[in-house]
């Protein structure tokens, strides 16, 4: 698979720890399965103390705990469990719990992941030389509040020839797109202070923006996909960034240019 390891090796190891720090007696099961394709979902059962319902909603907020209670016998500051959900979000994906007091809890991660072919040579986001060919002097429009982030795309960018301006929100976007400005494809941020990105290209396309558009985004689920093409993109990447899909990505919006021109 192609994903963050790091990132989620710190949510297993979250999610594990929680289930032996509340299970004192019993059992815990991890499992691992891959959905519609592309989707690794992981499971952590334990038959633990468990969860009542209320709890559950405030979860995944910091410094939450089940109750008080909870905090005096176990310990711990309550923000694992925030972490590890922003973290999954990162991922594109997110945590979700079923859980009885008394009886146990199952905390279910699923993150999209890419899944490499036995023969990397047919993949033709894993080729050097398909995926930058092409790119070269394409000007790039990358629209992001996360300087990191920003960095790394601009890193990938540069390596395949392309030139690259940045901006942080999408007020600022709107404002370059709408003036003389023009580039062969813009990456923008779904989430960003002042303006976000849907608001961003509904204005566009409202103005008669027919550039190409592509959402990079934390949530790549099949409902949030659905709801960035309905506002204008024409294509999205998950976050955190695949190079080969990055270049493919542009590729694609080169061929799509050249093909109205």
């Amino acid at each position: 698979i192609q994903s963050d390891p790091n990132r989620l090796r710190q949510i297993l190891l979250n999610l594990l720890g929680n289930a032996i720090k509340f299970t004192e007696t019993g059992s815990i099961g991890i499992s691992v399965d891959l959905v519609h394709g592309n989707v690794l979902r992981f499971a952590i059962s334990d038959t633990g103390i468990g969860i009542g319902a209320e709890s559950i909603r405030h979860l995944f907020q910091p410094f939450t705990q089940g109750d008080s209670s909870t905090t005096r016998r176990f310990g711990g500051s309550g923000l694992g469990l925030a972490i590890s959900q922003r973290l999954a979000e990162m991922l594109g994906g997110n945590i979700q719990v079923e859980s009885q007091p008394g009886i146990g809890s199952t905390f279910t991660l699923q993150i999209p992941v890419g899944v490499r072919t036995a023969n990397k040579s047919t993949d033709p986001a894993l080729t050097s030389g398909s995926t930058t060919h092409g790119l070269q002097g394409m000007r790039i429009l990358l629209v992001e509040d996360d300087q990191d982030i920003r960095r790394i795309v601009r890193k990938y960018l540069e390596r395949a020839g392309t030139r690259v301006d940045e901006l942080t929100n999408g007020q600022e976007a709107l404002e370059r797109l709408s003036g003389s400005d023009s580039y062969d494809c813009v990456l923008m941020d779904i989430q960003m202070p002042v303006m976000d990105g849907r608001t961003a290209v509904r204005e566009l396309r409202k103005r008669g923006y027919d550039g190409h558009i592509v959402a990079m985004t934390a949530h790549a689920l099949s409902s949030e996909v659905a709801s960035i093409l309905d506002a204008g993109f024409q294509a999205y990447l998950a976050k955190p960034i695949d190079k080969g899909r990055l270049y493919q990505i542009i590729a694609e919006a080169a061929r799509g240019s050249n093909s109205q021109g």
